[in-house]
């Protein structure tokens, strides 16, 4: 049997003289990689939604107008029974913050109005800033239509609408 002499010869034997090697360290480069890319990725998707505000922004002030402009038609039509006092005349006296024009003449900047009102159908156009044009059809007994397209933006296009939103 070994005594305590032995034990400690052995022990000192196996761990040796030489002090303690730590294991190497390891590169973190694949990490860096991948945070760098995720980094990159949310700096391009944050340019992107702020490059592309003022558009929605457009869009969202031409249906404004559109939608102001039916909800002014709704009251006519309450009131007579008939889409014909909706004219562009009637609403631009009504409202003065947009310009509305006749069925047959073009909306050609964000803010105009082209109205077509005739007896139970009324339909409106209007441009964005980006120059797509946006349509708006009110017939009586019928769901509201929609329509966004590129063409002239008359009232008399806007009656084509046939789409249950933009």
């Amino acid at each position: 049997m070994p005594d305590d002499d032995d034990i400690l010869e052995s022990y000192e034997w196996e761990l040796g003289d030489e002090p303690f090697q730590p294991m190497p360290r390891r590169s973190n480069r694949g990490f860096w990689m991948v945070a760098g890319t995720i980094t990159l990725g949310a700096v391009v998707l944050m340019v992107e939604i702020f490059a592309n505000r003022p558009m929605v922004n457009a869009i969202s002030r031409t249906e404004n107008d559109l939608r102001t402009a039916s909800r002014a038609a709704t009251l006519a039509f309450a009131d007579g029974g008939s889409f014909t006092p909706a004219n562009a005349e009637a609403l631009g006296a009504a409202d003065t913050a947009r310009r509305y024009v006749d069925a047959d003449h073009p909306a050609t900047s964000p803010g105009m109005v082209s109205v077509y009102a005739s007896g139970d159908t009324w339909a409106a156009a209007s441009p964005t800033a980006q120059g797509t044009c946006f349509y708006l059809k009110r017939t009586a007994g019928e769901d509201t239509r929609y329509l966004v397209a590129d063409g002239a933006c008359t009232g008399d296009e806007a009656l084509a609408a046939d789409q249950t939103q933009w």
